[in-house]
């Protein structure tokens, strides 16, 4: 019998097969930069913050054209389904204000930037406002000679035609009330100038937890 065979065989594990492969290094933990409860992007505590690319994305440049993130487009009111049916105030409401704040933000950090945001806003809006009272005064204008051609061929046309001249008046009226309250920063507009709030809050804390962290 080969007693040194016997005494030099390793023991059975009863375990789970290990690793012969070399232990790496532990690597540090990541950090998370969070602003109320929510992540904003992930960083790792051993690695240089300056360049970042997960940063440079927060705060790049930031297309309008449709949303981006949670709270980039705001939703638009509730109110006068009628004429917020049209297609120019769904893509004005559509835009990506929260997210269009939130680079403003973190670029510029200013009380003077805010308000230039929301003026721009403002104006944008009033504009588009403007656009479409033309559009529905050039609308009624049309239901109004059709009215004159129709009143003595029939009664009944030219009542319709009434009706509909007059649900012009309405849309037109509901949409000065709204150019007017504009100006305020209210009225319906007032969706969009929150989200851009609320983008711009964010975007300045985000800059500055980077700011200290890079320091």
């Amino acid at each position: 019998m080969n007693l040194k065979r016997i005494f030099t065989r390793r023991p059975r594990s009863s375990g789970p097969a290990q690793n012969n492969e070399p232990i790496s290094p532990e690597v540090a933990p990541a950090t998370t930069m969070a602003v109320g409860g929510t992540n904003v992007f992930t960083l790792p505590s051993s690695l240089g913050l300056a360049g970042d690319p997960r940063f440079e994305s927060a705060f790049g440049e930031v297309s309008e054209a449709g949303p981006d993130g949670e709270l980039s487009a705001s939703p638009p009111p509730t109110r006068a389904v009628g004429v917020m049916g049209s297609a120019e105030l769904r893509a004005f409401f559509s835009r990506g204000h929260f997210q269009s704040g939130r680079y403003h933000g973190g670029r510029y950090k200013t009380q003077q930037a805010l308000e230039l945001g929301k003026r721009e806003i403002i104006t944008d809006f009033q504009l588009l406002l403007s656009s479409l009272m033309d559009q529905r005064h050039a609308k009624r204008d049309r239901v109004q000679s059709e009215i004159l051609k129709m009143q003595d061929f029939s009664a009944e046309l030219a009542g319709r035609l009434r009706l509909t001249s007059e649900h012009l008046d309405r849309q037109i009226a509901l949409l000065q009330e709204q150019f007017k309250l504009t100006e305020e920063g209210q009225g319906w507009v007032l969706t969009a100038l929150n989200r851009y709030q609320l983008g711009f809050d964010r975007g300045v804390t985000d800059a500055l937890d980077f700011d200290l962290l890079v320091a």
